[in-house]
Protein backbone atom coordinates (compact mmCIF):
# COMPACT_ATOMS: atom_id res chain seq x y z
CA UNK A 1 0.00 0.00 0.00
CA UNK A 2 2.81 2.40 0.90
CA UNK A 3 4.61 1.60 -2.34
CA UNK A 4 1.50 2.35 -4.41
CA UNK A 5 1.01 5.68 -2.60
CA UNK A 6 4.63 6.68 -3.24
CA UNK A 7 4.33 5.78 -6.93
CA UNK A 8 1.08 7.74 -7.23
CA UNK A 9 2.62 10.81 -5.55
CA UNK A 10 5.67 10.55 -7.84
CA UNK A 11 3.45 10.50 -10.93
CA UNK A 12 1.45 13.52 -9.69
CA UNK A 13 4.66 15.44 -8.93
CA UNK A 14 6.10 14.58 -12.36
CA UNK A 15 3.04 15.81 -14.23
CA UNK A 16 2.85 18.92 -12.04
CA UNK A 17 6.46 19.81 -12.87
CA UNK A 18 5.93 19.04 -16.54
CA UNK A 19 2.93 21.41 -16.67
CA UNK A 20 4.89 24.23 -15.00
CA UNK A 21 7.78 23.81 -17.45
CA UNK A 22 5.54 24.77 -20.39
CA UNK A 23 4.90 28.28 -19.02
CA UNK A 24 6.96 30.91 -20.87
CA UNK A 25 7.77 34.54 -20.14
CA UNK A 26 7.58 36.75 -23.22
CA UNK A 27 9.19 40.19 -23.01
CA UNK A 28 7.30 43.00 -24.72
CA UNK A 29 9.02 46.33 -25.40
CA UNK A 30 7.21 49.41 -26.77
CA UNK A 31 9.26 52.34 -28.08
CA UNK A 32 7.57 55.49 -29.39
CA UNK A 33 8.83 58.89 -30.58
CA UNK A 34 7.61 62.17 -29.09
CA UNK A 35 4.04 63.20 -29.88
CA UNK A 36 2.89 59.58 -30.34
CA UNK A 37 0.15 57.74 -28.46
CA UNK A 38 -0.72 54.07 -28.74
CA UNK A 39 -3.31 51.45 -27.87
CA UNK A 40 -2.27 47.81 -27.54
CA UNK A 41 -4.37 44.85 -26.46
CA UNK A 42 -2.98 41.33 -26.13
CA UNK A 43 -5.26 38.32 -25.73
CA UNK A 44 -4.73 34.59 -25.42
CA UNK A 45 -7.83 33.17 -27.07
CA UNK A 46 -10.66 34.98 -25.27
CA UNK A 47 -8.56 35.81 -22.21
CA UNK A 48 -7.13 39.34 -22.02
CA UNK A 49 -3.46 39.46 -20.99
CA UNK A 50 -2.74 43.18 -21.41
CA UNK A 51 -4.66 46.33 -22.31
CA UNK A 52 -2.91 49.67 -22.79
CA UNK A 53 -4.89 52.68 -24.01
CA UNK A 54 -3.79 56.23 -24.90
CA UNK A 55 -0.25 55.89 -23.59
CA UNK A 56 2.65 57.97 -24.84
CA UNK A 57 5.70 56.60 -23.03
CA UNK A 58 8.10 53.76 -23.71
CA UNK A 59 7.01 50.62 -21.90
CA UNK A 60 8.30 47.15 -21.01
CA UNK A 61 6.14 44.27 -19.85
CA UNK A 62 6.42 40.53 -19.28
CA UNK A 63 3.59 38.35 -20.59
CA UNK A 64 3.21 34.82 -19.24
CA UNK A 65 1.70 32.19 -21.53
CA UNK A 66 1.96 28.51 -22.27
CA UNK A 67 4.10 27.01 -25.00
CA UNK A 68 2.12 26.78 -28.24
CA UNK A 69 -0.37 29.52 -27.31
CA UNK A 70 -1.24 32.00 -30.04
CA UNK A 71 -1.39 35.55 -28.70
CA UNK A 72 -3.41 38.11 -30.66
CA UNK A 73 -2.06 41.66 -30.65
CA UNK A 74 -4.40 44.50 -31.68
CA UNK A 75 -2.55 47.80 -31.95
CA UNK A 76 -2.79 51.38 -33.13
CA UNK A 77 -0.31 54.26 -33.13
CA UNK A 78 -1.16 57.94 -33.63
CA UNK A 79 1.61 60.49 -34.25
CA UNK A 80 0.77 64.20 -34.33
CA UNK A 81 -2.94 63.43 -34.67
CA UNK A 82 -2.36 61.26 -37.75
CA UNK A 83 -3.40 57.61 -37.77
CA UNK A 84 -0.81 55.04 -38.76
CA UNK A 85 1.69 56.65 -36.44
CA UNK A 86 5.22 55.60 -35.63
CA UNK A 87 6.42 53.25 -32.93
CA UNK A 88 7.93 49.80 -32.49
CA UNK A 89 6.72 46.85 -30.44
CA UNK A 90 8.88 43.76 -30.06
CA UNK A 91 8.04 40.41 -28.47
CA UNK A 92 11.11 38.44 -27.37
CA UNK A 93 11.69 35.06 -25.78
CA UNK A 94 15.22 34.22 -24.57
CA UNK A 95 16.66 37.05 -26.71
CA UNK A 96 14.94 35.65 -29.83
CA UNK A 97 12.59 38.12 -31.54
CA UNK A 98 9.20 36.46 -32.08
CA UNK A 99 7.40 39.47 -33.57
CA UNK A 100 8.19 43.08 -34.45
CA UNK A 101 5.43 45.62 -35.13
CA UNK A 102 6.50 48.87 -36.79
CA UNK A 103 3.80 51.46 -36.26
CA UNK A 104 0.45 51.78 -37.96
CA UNK A 105 -2.74 49.97 -36.97
CA UNK A 106 -3.65 46.33 -37.22
CA UNK A 107 -3.77 42.85 -35.77
CA UNK A 108 -0.88 40.38 -35.55
CA UNK A 109 -0.44 36.94 -34.00
CA UNK A 110 2.59 35.71 -32.09
CA UNK A 111 3.05 32.03 -31.23
CA UNK A 112 4.69 31.19 -27.91
CA UNK A 113 7.61 28.78 -28.49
Amino acid sequence: MKKAAIILLSIIAFYGCKKEATTKSIQMQITVPANTTYNINVTDGNSPLLGINNQSTNFSYTLVAKSGDKLTVVYGFITGGQQYGQGVVTFDYNSQVLLTIKGGNGTQTVTVP
